[in-house]
């Protein structure tokens, strides 16, 4: 019978070493704040006049306008004055990831409201980024002026900022201090549809918020079920529908895209030859990784060739590949084509690194983004009008039997609704075609949706985040969420917190070690071996 692994415990030297260590650090902050963090808190002068100029100034008026979340302005602002809660239903394309924020702060700013301040909270840092510098492009002033971001690691803002866009995870640490809300008229949430723990413990905060004022929330997505939020935050939450606008996307599949390439056809054996589904990806234990990495072997020629053909047509071209290590490869292997730029897009690179893949290519040449997941929802390749989709996505999940110590990384297929959205990058300035990588008969046996973190994610740092939010016992906190786990998992995570002195055996209150490992952006386990190694003098 399997049994539970479990942490080892610290010695008395290891629990004395970090209980002096974070007495030592009690005066500064443990760990170091991020810049986003080190900005006190905004209480800016009146903004209304200035940002009323600002945003009549745009850049980009006509282009602003063709978009249905601006001609849409009236029923969207309406419904957020009207209501606590706002859910935002908007198609694809209908530009409410940008329009939404500048629109609050417009209307506000034409009512001579003394100051405006909405946080939009993305899923993804380059999302926020992305997203915050096209809207201050827009507005003809720079980034972290009237529109900046927060990110961990990064912050482009200034006390008179009235519109943030911050990661999900950086807003939660946030929300552990005392009065981070001060002076935010609206919390948008963005992709709500995702459902990452992160999410789900912001939506619980958002919930539980008590007094006045409250900040107004909107909710947004193209593809969320509306009713289960709705029921959620109770009767004053409202839905407002946005269409799209988007141009058509022709969607083949993997025999269309053998058959459009006789060359590649004829070296593999014909069309038939790849016309079986491929296996299903799994855990990347070592044989399946090497059964991964023999799958990559066989696709990347067709991505090449495919690459070649469509590198002669205009327009920019976007590979969906589950990892970091898969675009080096295939980024190595396309750059050998002379008429391609080819570009990385993926969450470790800098900002910098980022903007490249929003660039135009030289005249001449073809832009290929080979990209994660993150280029999935929020962001938009102007140029892109081929999609090519492997249909893999990689994500860290936990056995049912562990709250923490079974951690796998993933591999496995996209969910329809993951698809749509992909395909849906090939349509946004004209029309365009998205090659998924996958046969025809394999679409229908595709999860409708990707389900919610908490039933997948291990669950020793969620709890920890709720704890550190909200305080009192964990299991009903995190039954308390919008999908809450099961009853078990939490609480084998409060064991694991308190074998591992994060938690008080008889109170299940936060400890000194707690509270600094709540701070952390990690993993409480790896959190604690790097206060250990800093209490010890290790690394030093």
């Amino acid at each position: 019978m399997m049994t539970t692994p479990t942490l080892l415990k610290l010695t008395k030297r290891e629990r004395a070493a970090i209980d002096s260590y974070l007495e030592d650090k009690a005066a500064t902050t443990l760990p170091p704040p991020p810049p986003s963090r080190t900005s006190s808190k905004p209480s800016p002068p009146p903004n209304g006049d200035a940002t009323r100029a600002a945003l009549a100034t745009s850049k980009s008026d006509a282009l602003r306008a063709a978009l249905p979340a601006f001609q849409h302005r009236a029923a969207i602002l309406d419904t957020i004055d009207s209501h606590a809660v706002t859910i935002l239903r908007g198609a694809t394309g209908c530009g409410k990831s940008t329009q939404v924020p500048r629109l609050i702060v417009e209307a506000l700013a034409a009512r001579g409201a003394a100051h405006a301040r909405v946080v939009v909270c993305e899923p993804r840092r380059l999302a926020a980024t992305a997203l915050a510098t096209r809207v201050a492009e827009e507005t003809g002033r720079p980034v972290g002026g009237l529109v900046g971001y927060s990110v961990r690691g990064e912050a482009k803002r200034t006390p008179a900022t009235a519109v943030e866009y911050c990661t999900t995870g950086l807003v939660l640490r946030r929300l552990q201090e005392p009065g981070a809300l001060a002076g935010v008229s609206h919390v948008v949430v963005d992709e709500v549809h995702e459902r990452s723990a992160d999410c789900d413990l912001l939506l619980l905060f958002l919930r539980r918020l008590e007094g006045a004022p409250k900040p107004k929330i909107v909710l947004m997505s193209a593809t969320v079920d509306a009713a289960p939020l709705k029921d959620y935050f109770g009767g004053n939450a409202a839905v407002v529908d946005v269409p799209g606008r988007t141009f058509p996307v022709a969607v083949k599949f993997l025999e269309d895209a053998v058959r459009a390439l006789p060359a590649f056809d004829v070296a593999i054996g014909g069309a038939g030859a790849r016309a079986a589904p491929r296996p299903e990806a799994s855990s990347l234990t070592p044989a399946r990784a090497a059964a991964a990495a023999a799958a990559e072997a066989e696709e990347a020629p067709l991505i090449a060739a495919l690459v070649a053909r469509l590198s002669c047509e205009d327009g920019a071209i976007l590979i969906f590949v589950p990892g970091v290590r898969e675009i080096d490869s295939l980024c190595a292997a396309l750059e050998r084509q002379p008429k391609c730029v080819v570009v990385p897009l993926h969450g470790r690179l800098s900002v910098a690194e980022q903007a490249r893949a929003f660039r135009a290519a030289p005249a001449g040449r073809t832009k290929v983004v080979v990209a994660t997941d993150v280029a999935e929802a929020s962001v938009t390749i102007p140029d892109c009008t081929n999609v090519i989709d492997c249909g893999l996505a990689r994500s860290v999940v936990g056995e049912a039997w562990s709250a923490r110590a079974a951690r796998r990384v993933v591999t496995g297929r996209v969910s329809a609704d993951a698809a749509k959205q992909r395909a849906g990058r090939a349509g946004r300035v004209r029309a365009g075609t998205c090659w998924r990588l996958w046969c025809a008969v394999e679409q229908d046996a595709l999860e409708v949706a990707r389900p919610p973190e908490m039933a997948t994610l291990p669950l020793c740092g969620v709890a920890l985040r709720a704890k550190s939010l909200f305080g009192g016992a964990v299991a009903p906190l995190l039954a308390a969420c919008p999908a809450p786990p099961p009853l078990d998992r939490a609480a084998a995570a409060v064991r694991e917190l308190v074998e591992m002195g994060a938690l008080d055996e008889e109170t299940e209150a936060l400890t000194p070690l707690g509270a600094a490992l709540a701070a952390l952006p990690t993993d409480p386990a790896a959190g604690r071996a790097l206060l250990a190694g800093a209490a010890l003098g290790v690394g030093e």
